[in-house]
């Protein structure tokens, strides 16, 4: 197995996109309120490290009627604007994307829709250290962002304070595995797996945005992936 960093060059660009340090670790959702009703019971993780991010979202054993949902990529800022770019998916947002005004209050976060009317709570459960952002499959970083080729195989895996989420995508579809993180042990506990089985990966090795992982953890944790 590979595991290499992104060139020189695309560290270069990259870095002048990564989003605020504010923005970043690991999120649950604690409420959405949407339309006059309030649901809470959705389990909703969100890993944001400085420009990679992954949400997994899925719902109550109960709730037979609502979807499971999740997608990854990286994050655009302009100001208090978050905008999600999302090239694995499980249900791809319709034209005007995925965008959402934020609001930080100490460990507290408002999201209040910009295309929809709807409100999320937020409450930072991880911190953004002892993180790792890597992808495997294409990719180009330039002046103006970050793009992905929209018809090749792609997996994304984002880690914070032991928090993982590994996304992928292929011709079987695309889906998501949400793990917690032994770092005595370089082990994975999985709490739930959606979408698509994983079964053709993204070519290549892993290459590495962002770390301040060591070498043996990010090594681990590539094997522990494969």
């Amino acid at each position: 197995m590979s595991i290499k960093p992104i060139s020189a060059a695309d560290t270069r660009r990259a870095s002048k996109h990564q989003v605020p340090g504010w923005a970043r670790g690991v999120w649950k959702r604690l409420r959405i309120r949407l339309d006059g009703e309030v649901e809470r019971r959705t389990r909703i993780i969100w890993i944001q490290t400085p420009l990679l991010f992954a949400d997994i979202r899925s719902p109550a054993p109960s709730d037979s009627a609502r979807e499971a949902e999740g997608f990854a990529g990286h994050l655009e800022i302009r100001g208090q604007i978050f905008s999600w770019q999302r090239p694995i998916d499980l249900h791809p947002p319709r034209d005007p994307g995925d965008e959402g005004a934020m609001f930080r209050d100490g460990d507290d976060m408002i999201e209040v829709g910009i295309h929809a009317n709807y409100v999320e709570d937020w409450k930072l459960i991880g911190t953004p250290a002892e993180h790792l952002a890597m992808t495997r499959g294409a990719y180009a970083i330039c002046s103006e962002g970050v793009t992905w080729p929209g018809d090749e195989p792609l997996e994304v895996a984002v880690v914070s304070d032991g928090h993982v989420i590994h996304a992928w995508r292929g011709p079987g579809g695309s889906g998501l595995a949400y793990h917690l993180l032994n770092r005595d042990t370089d082990t994975l506990k999985p709490r739930y797996t959606l979408g698509a089985e994983r079964k053709e990966t993204g070519r290549g090795g892993w290459r590495i945005w962002s770390t301040d992982m060591n070498s043996r953890q990010v090594e681990a944790l590539g094997d522990l992936l494969d």
